[in-house]
């Protein structure tokens, strides 16, 4: 069984967070080392707010003739207070988006993941092709305190694993091409 992990590599379809610093959104969470750059949602003015991201991330992730047992996504995340803040997970392909559970976030930074053994828009297994147009996203949510501002739920890294293994077919044809044949 092979693993690859793609961290965002430039913007998706939506950027409604706020990044923090100033870098675009997508850099405040591609790094495999967490660092103190993040993407936020905060709930100032005494209401529930939510925000989503999309982003891309490298293009040809898996080969091609691969067998796909699952895709998973990541992310750190924490929220600020004892009042809700919330993470879910997005795939999203086109214009159509594959919504994961809603999970409930702590105070202290923790990962949080989701997985699709199949590919939730079309239904059957993933294909080599499935990757090329599909983003990784997330909706991040934080409750609202009419008495405290500056409530916010944050995420400080985000990647996809694919964990695949090749058909026979493509590892013979891989062993040709690797001799010269």
């Amino acid at each position: 069984m092979t693993t690859v992990t793609a961290y965002p590599a430039s913007a998706g379809a939506a950027t409604a967070l706020t990044p923090v610093p100033s870098a675009p959104n997508w850099d405040c969470v591609n790094d495999a080392a967490v660092t103190t750059d993040y993407v936020c949602i905060m709930a100032d003015s005494g209401v529930a707010v939510s925000g989503t991201d999309y982003y891309n991330f490298a293009d040809s992730l898996v080969p091609s003739g691969a067998i796909v047992s699952d895709v998973i996504v990541w992310a750190y995340c924490k929220k600020t207070s004892a009042l809700v803040g919330q993470v879910t997970l997005v795939l999203r392909s086109g214009a159509s988006s594959s919504v994961g559970a809603t999970q409930t976030l702590t105070t202290s930074w923790a990962w949080y993941h989701e997985h699709w053994a199949i590919n939730p828009f079309t239904g059957v297994a993933w294909v080599a092709a499935d990757f090329d147009p599909l983003q990784m996203g997330l909706i991040l949510y934080c409750d609202r305190d009419r008495f405290t501002v500056g409530l916010s739920s944050f995420c400080a890294s985000m990647y996809i694993e694919v964990y695949y293994t090749l058909a026979a077919g493509g590892v013979l044809r891989r062993l040709l091409v690797g001799v010269g044949l």
